[in-house]
């Protein structure tokens, strides 16, 4: 099977281009129509997107979520890091789509589809398919058209070309150029000549060949949703916190380690950094892991659960109940079985699938204790890492620090009933997981955790 990149800058036909290949039989994936639908009512993108830009977040009056898309591209537009953010998230989304498409078609037997893809080249696409078509017209044809669609200024036109890969450059690098603009019959001859000669081009051979087992997996990933785990949430949840360039706080690292290490436990370390203003006759360390976020959830931890104490770091706390000596083995053995007792028997299932779009899908079932609503937060960690600081309390240590938090995205409100969640996987790097924390918003006793379903299960 022949696949088609087509690309083009705005306004140079593109969508009549693919609107003409549909015509003729060619099956098109269109990489902007997939984006409206993953930021559409439901989509898959909009729960992580209105976690993130929550004034483009629209809800509507059956309670069904959406992404304003014009309010989203205000927000982003002129500002690179929020697009890259935006794009880091959209784009993975929207490959795999296309992925499930073209392996969909090729064991249909089609003889050929399009990828509709405006950023082709700027994303590396030209990699994906055979053959690379650019739609143009000249200059002036398209900002006309640009210019009379609603809504369009001659600024925000400049603005948009501007980010865009010029023309002349898609046109070099290019097979095959396409120019729209003459008449629409003579576009569709050149059209039609066009894909005489690509067909010439591969008759009797068979196009580039994909990595081997590619589209194998892509099949497979584009036929099953996996659904792995379907129990309670009945791990313990403990929490330390610690720094590297905190002192005294080995033992208790070491300790969460080794609950890191059991099946009946949730641990996490978060790294606090109040400590990284320390200094010594060896100089200042500064841990690369520490956050802000960490020493604001154990100022949190002091303030509700403990009358304003201050806690300290190498204390850990566990399941929201109970303050322990992060090196007191019998303390937080103590704590753990305390905390099995306090919860009794859990009413809560949760369900967790994976989609072909490397998205966990939540399902929570049941009801949670005393009928109060929980947070529902997915914790993402690094599973270890080794460092040796060079000044510090602990300098010239080999330092081993295990399921370091990174992030705690809330991802919503639970009150009971039947809710499901989506948590983009395909975010986190090879060395990261994540766990589901289900916590009573005002009390913050943890009722629930349970480890994410991993990209190998």
């Amino acid at each position: 099977m022949i696949i088609l990149g087509v690309t083009g800058s705005i306004g140079m036909g593109k969508s009549t281009v693919a609107s003409m290949l549909s015509a003729r039989g060619i099956p098109v994936h269109d990489a902007d129509a997939a984006v409206h639908h993953l930021l559409g009512p439901g989509g898959a993108a909009v729960g992580i997107i209105g976690q993130l830009f929550s004034d483009a977040l629209v809800v509507d009056s059956k309670g069904v979520a959406s992404i304003d898309r014009q309010a989203l591209g205000r927000l982003v537009f002129g500002d690179r890091a929020l697009k890259k953010q935006l794009e880091d998230i959209l784009h993975p989304l929207v490959r795999a789509q296309s992925d499930a498409f073209v392996a969909e078609n090729r064991k249909a037997g089609r003889e050929m589809v399009a990828l509709d893809i405006p950023l082709l080249f700027e994303t590396g696409g030209e990699k994906r398919v055979d053959v690379t078509i650019c739609v143009s017209a000249s200059a002036d044809a398209q900002q006309a058209r640009v210019l009379a669609r609603p809504g369009m200024t001659r600024e925000k036109f400049e603005r948009i070309v501007a980010g865009q890969l010029p023309d002349a450059e898609k046109r070099k690098r290019a097979d095959f150029v396409l120019d729209t603009g003459q008449s629409l019959e003579k576009t569709e001859a050149d059209l039609d000549r066009m894909l005489g000669d690509i067909r010439q081009k591969f008759a009797g051979q068979k196009p580039p060949s994909r990595p081997k087992g590619f589209w194998f997996g892509v099949l497979v990933l584009s036929l099953f949703s996996v659904p792995v785990m379907a129990a309670t949430p009945d791990k313990i949840l403990v929490e330390l916190f610690t720094a590297q360039s905190c002192a005294n706080i080995r033992a208790a690292d070491d300790m969460l380690a080794q609950l890191a290490k059991r099946d009946d436990v949730v641990a996490l370390a978060h790294h606090v950094d109040y400590c990284d203003v320390a200094t010594t006759f060896k100089g200042r360390w500064e841990d690369p892991y520490s956050q802000r976020e960490a020493t604001e959830r154990q100022r949190v931890y002091g303030d509700k659960l403990f009358a304003g104490a201050q806690l300290l770091a190498g204390w850990m706390v566990v399941d929201g109940r109970f303050y322990v000596d992060g090196k007191d083995s019998d303390a937080v053995a103590k704590a753990i079985e305390k905390s099995r007792d306090a919860r009794g028997t859990s009413k809560i299932e949760i369900e967790q699938v994976m989609t072909t779009e490397g998205v966990i899908e939540i399902t929570l079932r049941g009801s949670p204790p005393a009928a109060m609503p929980l947070e529902v937060i997915a914790a993402r960690f690094v599973r270890e890492r080794i460092t040796t600081p060079n000044a510090g309390f602990n300098a010239d240590q080999k330092l081993r620090d295990v399921n370091i938090a990174r992030r705690l995205q809330n991802l919503g409100r639970w009150a009971g009933g039947k809710i499901t969640y989506r948590y983009p996987l395909y975010q986190l790097s090879s060395d990261e997981s994540c766990a589901i924390i289900l916590q009573h918003a005002d009390s913050l006793r943890v009722v629930g955790a349970t480890p994410c379903l991993s990209r190998q299960s």
